[in-house]
């Protein structure tokens, strides 16, 4: 037995913290100008179902939308826990995605 726990992607008695309902999307930054949708989602979607994936090319950022709140908590978690995440070699940055409001 690998050890690892479908769901979650790691160790069994790992459980995600509990967030906000309304936290399905994640902001990566630093995303390799030649990054495809796919090269992303490889990234990601050990941890879960992604429901899509929007690349801003000119600012080397991305939108990633899950299905479930908790593959966005893992992810977060993760990566505010010292895992780094790889998309073509390179080192990408994870952060809660922020609405911003036009006033």
């Amino acid at each position: 037995s690998s050890g690892i726990n479908a769901e979650y992607g790691v160790q069994p008695f790992f459980k995600p913290p509990i967030i906000g309902h309304s936290e399905k999307k994640l902001f990566i930054k630093r995303v390799p100008a030649r990054a495809s949708k796919r090269d992303i989602e490889r990234c990601f979607d050990s941890f879960g179902s992604i429901k899509d994936i929007e690349i801003i090319r000119h600012k080397k950022c991305a939108f990633i939308e899950s299905f479930d709140t908790k593959v966005i908590a893992l992810i977060i978690h993760l990566s505010s826990n010292g895992v780094i995440f790889r998309v073509l070699g390179q080192n990408v940055f994870v952060e809660r995605f922020k609405f911003k409001v036009k006033s």
